[in-house]
């Protein structure tokens, strides 16, 4: 048959494969994605089934992985995390002739529970704003929670990207990195007053330069912040949330003002309206309730709480 006979499945064991494999397909991923899938092969893959040759590596052998490194605490969404990494690279091989057929390309993989998501008071975002240890702090939180940011595209944001009455948002840091946002897209959202006001306290700066950056320049390290800033500021604040509960909470705002599916989805830059429904369909059927109350007035409802 020459070339158009069955190939020869390969000698190489997975670990030689995936470090071929992610060596030429780690520059099509974004920095903190690259971080993600090494942490991924290093931690649930490698020490399991590397040594396994490919043309060794059934459909049994990797079902028996998955079990396995559930048996030993790998939590749903980093088996499924694995078990993707696997089928994508295990899906390379197979278009290169290395083995005949992809053997995770069927697996079952678990769905981590979503929990509902549980949006934050006007109130409440106003206390955690109050508590914060600094005004870049605040700022970086009223980013989040008035304008819908996610906290990659507001460490990313510059000046240049605020206009008298809208935020651009075309970036976001991946890593350490400044790239395209989560969907590659480019969106704007109205700047409350709330939110204008504690822009202009900023006091601006050149079209380049970030809105929220280190105190000695550059960007931001979220994890750092997480730990430094915002465990303490909820403390004082006394509110159970994580920062991605602003970006909800922004959301909710917008539904009890009674905006449109479409509306929130383009506001948030989700992919697809499904994506929108997915996690805020229990907060559109609350609102259909309640009267509808304009964004802007339950914000400076809950600064003036707290100014008196």
């Amino acid at each position: 048959m020459g070339a158009h006979g069955a190939p020869e499945p390969s000698p190489m064991t997975l670990a030689e494969w995936l470090e071929t494999w992610f060596a030429g397909h780690r520059h099509n991923l974004k920095p903190g994605t690259r971080t993600s899938y090494a942490n991924v092969i290093d931690r649930w893959i490698e020490p399991y089934i590397g040594g396994v040759r490919l043309r060794d590596l059934g459909r049994a052998r990797v079902r028996e992985w998955r079990d396995q490194i559930t048996g030993e605490g790998c939590t749903p969404a980093q088996v499924g995390k694995a078990g993707r990494v696997l089928s994508s690279a295990l899906g390379v091989a197979e278009r290169e002739g290395l083995i005949p057929a992809n053997p995770a390309s069927r697996m079952r993989l678990p769905r981590p529970r979503r929990q509902a998501v549980r949006p934050l008071t006007p109130l409440d975002i106003e206390r955690i704003r109050l508590a914060m240890a600094s005004d870049r702090d605040a700022l970086l939180w009223s980013l989040i929670s008035l304008a819908g940011l996610r906290p990659q595209e507001a460490r990313a944001l510059t000046w240049g990207d605020i206009g008298p009455a809208l935020l651009t948002i075309d970036k976001a840091v991946s890593g350490n990195e400044i790239g395209p946002t989560k969907t590659y897209g480019i969106r704007t959202v109205e700047i409350v007053g709330a939110l204008r006001r504690d822009l202009d306290a900023a006091g601006g700066g050149d079209a380049d330069e970030l809105v929220v950056a280190e105190r000695g320049g550059g960007v931001v390290d979220f994890d750092n912040w997480r730990t430094r800033v915002w465990h303490p500021a909820i403390h004082r604040a006394g509110v159970k949330a994580t920062p991605y509960d602003g970006r909800h909470s922004f959301a909710s705002l917008l539904i009890h003002e009674g905006r449109s599916v479409p509306y929130v989805a383009a506001a948030m830059g989700h992919a697809s309206a499904t994506t929108t429904l997915t996690y805020y369909t229990h907060i559109f059927d609350a609102a259909r309730h309640a009267p509808a109350e304009p964004m802007a007035q339950a914000v400076e409802a809950a600064r003036a709480a707290f100014a008196a």
